[in-house]
């Protein structure tokens, strides 16, 4: 077997594992697409990259005895061995995922209208249609230029007014504000753990924008270039969810409604508001936020990141370790 194919074989294999810690089988050509380029040693930051046509992956697929070995297909999902009760679980989420998308889009559209906000992308599990029934949106927001505090306390304060906030009661269907940046921090490549970060590669990549204005998804894509050197295919997907523009009467208005609050809020005025948005934060937020090295938290004048509760350590090391496990028993099988 060519050192092409052999590095194909363990780029399906990481692909797999990865997926297969959220109960998601893929199509062949969802791991063509998400395809993970599997570094050669987790230091580095990537090896060379080789473009991969869909139908070598789909050969190697079909007739590869390690991939065999580990990788069952059914009702057109490849997933690991063992693991068949996931298929079903992917169907009921793709529906919960569809029910919950249709019950927020109100609020998205409304949001959109508010004053700062530049662009709205649905971010996390429902991004994939894999959604649970019981889980909230997460959303990703861009802000204009130094404003991304004003826009998180007024998209705060509406989806409060509306009952869209999660409580410690409920949080199925609700809003989740933890992420906004501003259009002049649009690369989040410093908000990785290192290079071997695969939890944040993907949760860039499925990224489903809802919302822009002019070309912010496009800016977007083209600062976060650099996740082409992990991933097989650089195309930031709208497969799914709409892209949605309102008409240029609302956003004259909303941008009239911007330069009044502007003209306001500056000076004493501001650093009250953000003192009192700081207030409001959870004494866990607090002890986080701003750490060195530490991207669960970030508050900053164009970056709000709050993810008090960040598992991506967690998979990380869960994926290492399966992934190294199947890798060595191939090793063992083929010696």
């Amino acid at each position: 077997m060519s050192t092409q194919n052999i590095a194909l074989r363990q780029d399906i294999l990481a692909t797999l594992v990865f997926y297969d810690q959220f109960s998601y089988p893929l199509t062949a050509w969802e791991i063509w697409r998400g395809l993970y380029q599997y570094p050669e040693s987790m230091n580095q930051e990537s090896r060379i990259q080789e473009e991969i046509r869909f139908s070598q992956l789909v050969e190697i697929l079909k007739s590869d005895e390690c991939i065999e070995k580990h990788v069952v297909f059914h009702e057109g999902y490849f997933f690991l061995k063992g693991r068949e009760e996931i298929v079903k679980i992917r169907h009921e989420r793709l529906l919960s995922s569809l029910k919950k998308y249709k019950k927020v889009t109100w609020f998205l559209k409304f949001m959109a209208l508010l004053p700062f906000i530049r662009f709205i992308g649905i971010c996390n599990s429902l991004a994939y249609k894999n959604a649970r029934d019981e889980s909230d949106v997460d959303l990703f927001v861009v802000a204009k230029s130094n404003r991304a505090h004003e826009a998180r306390m007024l998209a705060g304060f509406f989806a409060a007014l509306f009952r869209m906030r999660p409580t410690k009661h409920s949080s199925k269907n609700k809003i989740c504000l933890s992420f906004f940046v501003d259009e002049d921090n649009l690369n989040l490549s410093s908000l990785r753990l290192g290079n071997n970060d695969i939890y944040f590669h993907y949760w860039v990549f499925h990224i489903q924008p809802i919302f822009e204005e002019e070309n912010f998804w496009k800016n977007f894509c083209a600062e976060n270039e650099w996740l082409s050197s992990f991933l097989q295919e650089n195309m930031f997907s709208k497969e799914f969810f709409p892209l949605w523009r309102p008409w240029k009467f609302f956003l004259f208005f909303k941008h009239r409604l911007e330069s009044l609050l502007q003209f306001f809020i500056q000076g004493k005025i501001r650093v009250w508001l953000l003192k009192f948005e700081e207030k409001k934060l959870s004494p866990k937020i607090k002890k986080i936020k701003n750490k060195n090295n530490d991207t669960r938290v970030v508050i900053t004048p164009g970056i709000l990141k709050f993810h008090p509760d960040d598992r991506r350590e967690e998979y990380r090391e869960f994926f290492q370790k399966k992934l190294q496990e199947i890798l060595i028993s191939n090793e063992s099988q083929e010696s």
